[in-house]
């Protein structure tokens, strides 16, 4: 198996992170995404190497990726040995990403937003007593 130098994530990839997570997108998944983005049809090894998380919760990561339809997966077998490896590409361009992003976003503001007008129809009879 041929190894190769993988490079470490940076500040700008963790401010990514960052602010998937403050869109909702679950730590390691964005990690995943970040790592995904960065690198060239990356296979678990390297997903591994960019992001310091081990393979069980790149899987899971990879699978709420591909659920949102951010992230495809192509496997390779090797000189006929062992497991095929996968390796992981983006299924959207970055740009369709954060339109899609900015849309769950959007809804989440929509909902939360017509939650605190129906509750102040429910209270605005509400009588405080001291």
């Amino acid at each position: 198996m041929e190894y190769t130098s993988v490079p470490q994530m940076d500040e700008k990839d963790n401010e990514i992170v960052d602010i998937l997570t403050c869109t909702g997108m679950v730590r390691n998944t964005a990690k995943v995404f970040v790592a995904i983005k960065e690198l060239n049809n990356p296979d678990t090894r390297q997903i591994m190497q960019f992001t310091d998380i081990m393979q069980p919760q790149i899987s899971v990561a990879v699978r709420q990726l591909i659920n949102m339809g951010y992230v495809e997966s192509k496997s390779e077998q090797i000189e006929n040995r062992g497991r095929p490896i996968s390796y992981f590409s983006l299924r959207k361009t970055i740009d369709e990403i954060i339109s899609d992003i900015e849309e769950t976003v959007q809804r989440k503001i929509d909902s939360e937003t017509q939650n605190i007008a129906r509750l102040r129809e429910l209270t605005e009879n509400y009588i405080y007593d001291e």
